[in-house]
C-alpha cells in the first residue's frame, strides 16, 4: 500500500477531473441515445401498412414500447446530471456530504 501525505493532495483538482469524467460520460450516451432514437423514429414512419396487417401492428409497437424505454433512460440520466450538478461544488471541507470525496 502506497502511503501519500494529504496535504499533498489536490482534492479539488480530484473532483472536478471526476466531475468532468461524468460529464463527458453522459453526454457520450446521451448522444447515442438520440442516434437510436432518430433511428426508431425513422423505423415507425418507414413501417408501411402492408397486407400482413397484424405484422405492422405488432412491429409498430414494438418500435413505441422501445422508444418508451429509450425515453425513460434518457430521463434517468438527465436526472443523475442533474445530482451531479448539485455537488459540483469543489471545495474542502472537514465534514462530509453528497459530493464529498473520502480518502
Amino acid at each position: 500500500m502506497i502511503k501519500i501525505k494529504r496535504d499533498l493532495i489536490d482534492v479539488p483538482l480530484i473532483k472536478k477531473s471526476l466531475f468532468d469524467h461524468c460529464k463527458t460520460n453522459r453526454e457520450k450516451k446521451m448522444k447515442l441515445l438520440e442516434q437510436i432514437k432518430k433511428k426508431l423514429q425513422k423505423e415507425l414512419t418507414s413501417e408501411t401498412k402492408s397486407s400482413a396487417g397484424d405484422k405492422f401492428e405488432t412491429t409498430s409497437a414494438m418500435i413505441k414500447l422501445e422508444n418508451e424505454k429509450l425515453i425513460n433512460h434518457i430521463r434517468e440520466i438527465e436526472l443523475n446530471y442533474q445530482k451531479i450538478n448539485i455537488i459540483q461544488d469543489f471545495k474542502t471541507s472537514k465534514s462530509f456530504s453528497l459530493g464529498s470525496i473520502i480518502y
